[in-house]
């Protein structure tokens, strides 16, 4: 699950020393609305086009390109759109952005707490956002955008109603995209439930039999899907997952390696390390070296 260097690091953006994060981005207010819309011009341009790393804790954003290029880092996986695209960003996700100037398109976020229908993970809508999801957009989905501006700026009577119903047809729309191409990869519903558990919980350090039980299977079972749909067994999976999150902190924070390895659990440094080396075969002052990052050991 390790990707390219190049795939991991933007050498052109400041590492913070935690992932920021925001309510939009640049701001840790408290969100005010149902929703939030706004051109891609009104917050890019702020930033000179370039929107670094971040996650937001409580927001899901949907990102609408109509014209431009953007280069999206998602979870530290490098994407380039240069034709209209919709991207749909979960909640935790790291994403940073490059666009061309004078990029056109919207950006749409919604707080989690307000739209509880919507993202529960215990329902199948739920579960289709939790991914990042990106296809190419049709003109409904691009009308709906527009029907959300002009609603969210106006004051009519049952607004919020509105906006409420606007987005969730939105949400479903881009669901469905996600639905077809999970038919397309043939994930199992348990594996594809699993993965939702993996975001949620992987730095809670769950045992093999809490995603299981969590599943409503036994861990033997559980074990059997992973091989099928991964091709390695549940407790290397879980593993792989923990360590990408590891590779995260790693590439775009400055947490000295032994607070990397405090937020995921491993209260001996050393111990993190050597495990880190196993997976990887490099020690993960080695790895921020091959980024190009000053390492603290």
């Amino acid at each position: 699950m390790d990707g390219a260097k190049n795939e991991w690091y933007f050498s052109n953006m400041n590492t913070p020393a935690h992932i920021p994060s925001f309510s939009l981005y640049g701001e840790e207010k408290g969100f005010p609305d149902v929703l939030h819309v706004e051109r891609i011009t009104d917050r890019a341009a702020l930033h000179d086009w370039v929107i670094s790393p971040h996650r937001h804790p409580a927001m899901h954003q949907v990102f609408l390109l109509l014209d431009g290029i953007i280069q999206a880092s998602i979870d530290g996986k490098t994407l380039d759109f240069s034709k209209a695209c919709i991207l749909s960003v979960p909640r935790q996700s790291v994403h940073g952005f490059t666009f061309s100037k004078g990029t056109e398109g919207f950006v749409l976020s919604l707080p989690i707490q307000a739209h509880p229908h919507v993202f529960s993970p215990d329902t199948d809508l739920g579960r289709a956002l939790l991914k990042p999801v990106t296809f190419e957009p049709d003109h409904a989905i691009i009308n709906l955008f527009h029907q959300l501006e002009e609603e969210h700026k106006a004051n009519s009577a049952l607004r919020l109603q509105m906006l409420q119903s606007l987005s969730q047809t939105l949400m479903v729309r881009i669901a469905r995209n996600a639905e077809r191409d999970h038919q397309k990869r043939g994930k199992s519903r348990h594996f594809e439930k699993l993965e939702a558990l993996l975001t949620q919980h992987i730095k809670d350090r769950w045992s093999v039999a809490q995603y299981a039980a969590a599943l409503s299977i036994t861990s033997t079972q559980l074990s059997r899907i992973t091989r099928a749909e991964a091709g390695v067994s549940a407790s290397k999976l879980i593993d792989m997952w923990l360590f990408q999150e590891a590779q995260r902190s790693l590439a775009y924070t400055r947490m000295s390696v032994a607070e990397v390895g405090y937020t995921l659990g491993f209260e001996d440094p050393a111990y993190f390390s050597r495990a880190f080396r196993r997976h990887y075969g490099q020690s993960p002052s080695e790895y921020r070296q091959g980024l190009g990052i000053s390492s603290d050991a």
